[in-house]
């Protein structure tokens, strides 16, 4: 099928032409200005030719058009020199000099357009790298506080906040409540279905104790199969709310298919039970452990 010829648009054209009047508009006026001048000045304007003017206009031309406008502006500014033949009449050493020197401009300045161009441009790259960085940055903070299999908080993370919460005591209006926990039979799915089950086995518990608990609620995997919680803001008359979430996540997890899973924890509320870090990891475990050997005593009878 035959393409047909594509129609100029009329108003880029307008638009170009526009620019050939307003540049003769402007050279007609310095040159009305110049002879004025000349009027004014006497028999020796010649010596005195204004040219910043036109060398402002020209160097102007050649920024906004990248060269060829101050060219164009040099030639036009030199013929209508030449056309008005203004009294006392320019030499033609005069205008020589005129139109070398507009060249000279319109060289320096093209070139100086183009070394802006070069330096935006390389600035536009710059910002793109930098933005480039900080999306790597960024990933390589979530990676660094995060587990890879649960994509939940991992130790550091877990340290760090418990930090921060002990420095909150300060105020003397902040509590929270520290649950660790072990998640009990990874090891059995491990030993007889394999690793990629135990790594379902975790990923499902993790998913079922974040449905299970608030959003406000940090969560953390340390490895292995340990679990940690942290609850702030959380009296201790309400602690069984960690326990309840726990048992929750424990049959949402049987429900998926892990029938014979459980968790152990031990929970502890700061302040009221501990001042400093080291106590409430010494007592969470505590507890901890002493869940743990009820539950498998309990298994056993």
């Amino acid at each position: 099928m035959p393409v047909s010829p594509r129609r100029p648009d009329l108003f880029s054209v307008w638009t170009h032409l526009g620019w050939h009047l307003r540049t003769l508009l402007v050279v007609a006026g310095l040159v009305l200005l110049a002879r004025l001048c000349g009027q004014v000045l006497g028999p020796d304007f010649s010596a005195h030719f204004p040219f910043l003017p036109f060398f402002s206009f020209i160097a102007l031309c050649a920024y906004l058009r990248r060269g060829w406008g101050g060219l164009y502006a040099t030639v036009l500014s030199t013929l209508l020199i030449r056309w008005v033949d203004m009294p006392p009449p320019v030499s033609t050493l005069s205008l020589t000099i005129f139109a070398l020197q507009g060249l000279v401009i319109t060289g320096i300045i093209a070139s100086l357009h183009h070394l802006n161009r070069r330096l935006g441009q390389s600035l536009a790259d710059l910002q793109q790298v930098n933005a480039e960085l900080a999306e790597v940055q960024a990933e390589l903070n979530v990676a660094a506080y995060s587990d890879t299999l649960t994509h939940l908080g991992n130790r550091r993370a877990f340290e760090g906040d418990l930090e921060s919460c002990y420095a909150a005591l300060q105020t003397g209006t902040f509590t929270f409540c520290l649950a660790l926990m072990d998640l009990d039979g990874l090891k059995q799915i491990n030993d007889t279905h394999g690793h990629l089950r135990g790594d379902a086995l975790l990923r499902a518990f993790a998913s079922s104790l974040q449905s299970a608990l608030p959003s406000q609620v940090r969560l953390y995997r340390f490895g292995g199969d340990e679990f940690a919680v942290i609850w702030p803001e959380l009296p201790a008359s309400e602690v069984y709310r960690i326990v309840q979430a726990v048992r929750n996540a424990e049959h949402f997890t049987r429900d998926v298919g892990f029938p014979f899973i459980g968790a152990s924890l031990g929970v502890v509320c700061v302040p009221d039970e501990t001042r400093t870090v080291l106590e409430a990891l010494e007592l969470g475990d505590r507890r901890l452990y002493e869940q743990k050997n009820i539950r498998r005593r309990s298994r056993v009878a």
